[in-house]
């Protein structure tokens, strides 16, 4: 018979695992430096890599992005009442962090990916604002990935 805990661990286990990948991509931004190198990119480089990238991850980037929350949902839904330990608070904080990362994305790294990418006339700006936003959402989400492996070293 499967137990609830066990269930609790491999669906704990499998959010862990969707948050990296989500964090990978914060963490080039913000520990690889990869805004810094974007940055030096003229607005119309900028563009294009933009489009080459969103073409190739946006589709799966959303799928990731979404089934990270539903998953985390599930997990705080089937966890709660929490059991006096601190793995519900850390899980609370991480969820709470890809959550406002997400909500970003939709209401201002998206438009500013739509400005960028059907041109405009201040492109240097657009630029400028998406990689600050993009390096915010990075803080967030690697943040949110510290905690959950913190989570996992504290058990």
């Amino acid at each position: 018979m499967i137990k609830i805990d066990d269930i609790l661990s491999a669906l704990k286990f499998a959010c862990t695992t969707c948050y990296f990948l989500v964090a990978a991509q914060g963490a080039n931004y913000v520990v690889l430096r990869f805004n810094r190198s974007v940055s030096l990119m003229s607005p119309s480089q900028f563009a294009d890599l933009r489009r080459l990238t969103d073409i190739a991850i946006e589709t799966p980037l959303k799928v990731l992005y979404l089934s990270t929350v539903i998953l985390m949902a599930l997990w705080l839904l089937l966890a709660y009442p929490p059991k006096g330990s601190s793995s519900y608070l850390l899980f609370v904080l991480a969820f709470i962090l890809i959550v406002a990362d997400l909500v970003m994305a939709i209401k201002i790294s998206i438009p500013l990916n739509k400005l960028i990418l059907n041109g405009n006339t201040n492109p240097i700006k657009y630029q400028l604002d998406w990689i600050k936003w993009i390096s915010i959402r990075g803080y967030f989400s690697v943040t949110g990935m510290v905690i959950l492996l913190l989570d996992r070293i504290w058990r």
